[in-house]
């Protein structure tokens, strides 16, 4: 039986709103295309409501042969509660079925970048960019790579690259502008420098600091 998200308390299978807070019911997915499941998790999730595309997006990813639509978009869950370990299997899970999804390439590579792993990040990236290079939410997550690690300077062009493309929904598009402002106040009191080479040791130590204080991601577009 369902049960309210805030109060816990029993829902009847019919039940819209919980009769004690008033809380929308879960929604339930299990009789839905899946085209419209993933659908209904990327407007939860740009809505906030991440439990709820958990629950969804899980029945489909979470099996032995699993959708990629579905581990993509799980996997965009994953990676906007913090869970970046468990977002790695679902992503190489999308790759393995669809290898020329760019944005999944990129989330890859984010999803490397948090767990410490840069040389994956870097390659995983650079996949994204080469299949996708005008691809507005490629060029997001290529400018947030580069400005986690430190690379300020050579964020920008990417950011403003980025932002001339069309942007899948107003809090996205709100989040590159704020990164491109932060990579701008930044950039002056940094130098620049060849990105290809890997960071030294120091970048792990401003690394962790990078994580803390950017702006967190908006919530992740599904459509590909």
């Amino acid at each position: 039986m369902r049960s309210c998200h805030r109060c816990q308390t029993p829902l009847a299978p019919e039940a819209g709103f919980c009769s004690r807070c008033g809380e929308a019911a879960p929604i339930s997915g299990a009789d839905l295309p899946l085209t419209n499941v993933v659908a209904l998790a990327s407007r939860l999730l740009t809505e906030g409501e991440v439990d709820q595309a958990v629950a969804l997006l899980t029945p489909h990813a979470l099996v032995d042969d699993p959708e990629p639509g579905a581990c993509f978009a799980l996997a965009a869950a994953y990676l906007q509660r913090g869970r970046y370990a468990d977002a790695l299997p679902l992503l190489h899970d999308a790759i393995a079925t669809e290898p020329e999804d760019a944005r999944a390439h990129a989330y890859l590579a984010m999803a490397y970048l948090h767990t410490y792993q840069i040389a994956e990040a870097r390659e995983a990236m650079e996949r994204a960019v080469e299949l996708a290079p005008a691809d507005f939410v490629v060029g997001l997550k290529h400018g947030e790579l580069l400005v986690r690690l430190g690379y300020f300077r050579e964020s920008i062009p990417v950011l403003e690259s980025a932002l001339t493309a069309t942007a899948p929904d107003g809090a996205t598009l709100d989040f590159a502008r704020r990164l491109l402002l932060l990579a701008r106040q930044k950039a002056p009191n940094t130098f620049s420098r060849p990105v290809n080479p890997l960071p030294g040791r120091s970048l792990f130590a401003r690394l962790g600091r990078w994580l803390r204080h950017t702006p967190r991601p908006a919530p992740c577009p599904m459509d590909s």
